[in-house]
């Protein structure tokens, strides 16, 4: 699956309180702020963020192009109902992230620490998420097109009422094997009266300590 990557043109390096906070594009930002940020009514457009704490930042109706976050506490901001096109998040802290509503397309989740983070309710295309611990996450009502998920930690998320047409989603979520519904998926996921395709195995779970 091909994913564009971020188109990004930096003409410098700058400190938060170096702009405005409704001029947000083609720069650099390797330093978290050192007072309460507003950001509002604007998109980020071809900018990285390196080693930046996020905390004191509050994004209000903002949209993401052409964005690389790098090293980044984004942990509970709220990008609902948002368009979030070519971006890349890579070694983020992004518990509780919310993309409830949003399109999210040619974006990379990278080695990131994702727990609660919500994609319910999303558009998600040309999507990879590989490395990464999205424990208790939520895929509700979710249209999927090209995805990838590679070496994650989904383990209590929540799948359900997604179109679900690329197989590699439920593949990837070790949901499925081969098409197939996998032994510890009906374990975990199935009914009473599904035990018959367990075709004669018992079943049994075991927790190492």
């Amino acid at each position: 699956m091909k994913i564009n990557k971020p188109k990004i043109k930096i003409n410098s390096e700058f400190k938060f309180g170096d702009i405005l906070e409704d001029e947000f594009s083609n720069f650099e930002i390797v330093e978290s702020p050192e007072r309460k940020i507003i950001i509002s009514n604007t998109t980020i457009d071809s900018c990285i963020f390196r080693n930046v704490d996020f905390e004191l930042v509050e994004f209000e109706d903002v949209e993401l192009l052409d964005v690389i976050f790098e090293n980044c506490n984004l942990s509970n901001k709220n990008f609902d109902n948002k368009f979030i096109t070519r971006v890349n998040f890579i070694n983020c802290k992004m518990t509780g992230v919310s993309f409830i509503d949003s399109t999210l397309k040619d974006v990379v989740f990278s080695n990131c620490l994702g727990r609660y983070i919500n994609f319910s309710g999303s558009n998600l295309s040309n999507l990879r998420i590989a490395s990464s611990n999205l424990e208790d996450s939520s895929f509700i009502e979710c249209f999927v097109k090209n995805i990838e998920l590679v070496d994650n930690n989904l383990s209590s998320s929540r799948f359900s009422n997604c179109n679900l047409s690329d197989i590699d989603f439920l593949n990837k979520a070790k949901v499925t094997l081969d098409g197939k519904i996998t032994f510890a998926a009906m374990l975990l996921l199935g009914k009473n009266d599904d035990d018959y395709l367990m075709d004669g195995y018992t079943p049994r779970m075991t927790w190492k300590l």
